[in-house]
């Protein structure tokens, strides 16, 4: 069994949509990202072979399930983003998000700064860190986030890294989705469209240094995650290496990029 463990704004909107078409959808379990309390009790209440049925386990807080799922061990699939533009991306696309609890909040900052202060008041420092090792029960109680994030729990997120079977990199997402089609046999293209994507954001040059220390004290724990997160992944996939592969890639990146070109202007 898959179980996707989707953390936001690192192309886990993109990846649904390729696990969708890859997978039967009587396979999959879908986590509702805006409520996913009802999501873990509805998967909860299932009798346990109807949960070990299912080919696909997805969503935000995805890490609630696996205490339900007998079938051990899981495949599971984790993508991280460079943290930087981890913050940027996630201060622009919450300024747009309507349907999110924090946009009446954030769509009145205009400052980068001013959005970290704020995310860090909430308690939502090093968030790729806090949704990889659980420590997301604010997202389920509404309540401000008084969990503390520390060394200790660093070496837990890495060692969920270690054992995950499959740890990639949002800038690898092409190379990372046909290395998933080639070990799970998938036997379609995974073309996509990218979903959630934040349109028409500062790039992180146009962000000053006194800004991007600011992120990166925000992400200490998240930076350090990240860096060992890409020690895996260049060391397990020798990306450079595979020569094969990396043409492959090209290939597909032409493509896709042709085809949504196609799709958006038809």
């Amino acid at each position: 069994m898959i179980l996707f463990h989707h953390i936001p704004k690192t192309a886990g909107s993109t990846f649904h949509k390729i696990l969708d078409n890859a997978y039967s959808a009587d396979k999959i379990f879908s986590i509702n990202g805006l409520d996913p309390e009802k999501s873990i009790q509805e998967f909860a209440s299932l009798e346990q072979d109807e949960r070990n049925n299912f080919d696909v386990v997805k969503g935000h807080l995805a890490d609630k399930l696996e205490p339900y799922i007998s079938i051990k061990p899981l495949d599971k699939i984790i993508f991280l983003r460079d943290p930087i533009e981890h913050t940027i991306s996630s201060f622009f696309y919450l300024k747009r998000a309507s349907w999110n609890k924090s946009y009446e909040r954030v769509k009145k900052i205009r400052k980068l700064e001013d959005f970290i202060n704020y995310r860090t008041r909430e308690g939502l420092n090093d968030l790729q860190l806090r949704h990889l090792t659980g420590q997301t029960e604010f997202l389920l109680t509404g309540i401000k986030s008084d969990q503390t994030v520390d060394a200790a729990l660093l070496e837990k997120g890495k060692q969920i890294l270690l054992e995950a079977r499959f740890v990639f990199l949002t800038d690898y997402f092409d190379y990372s989705v046909l290395t998933l089609k080639k070990q799970l046999k998938w036997k379609y293209n995974p073309w996509y469209l990218t979903n959630n994507k934040t349109n028409n954001r500062p790039s992180k040059q146009n962000f000053s240094d006194n800004e991007i220390d600011l992120i990166k004290s925000f992400n200490r724990y998240d930076l350090e995650l990240y860096k060992y997160a890409r020690q895996l992944f260049m060391q397990k996939y020798d990306y450079k290496s595979d020569k094969s592969l990396m043409t492959q890639v090209r290939r597909f990146r032409r493509i896709n990029n042709l085809r949504n070109f196609l799709q958006l202007n038809s």
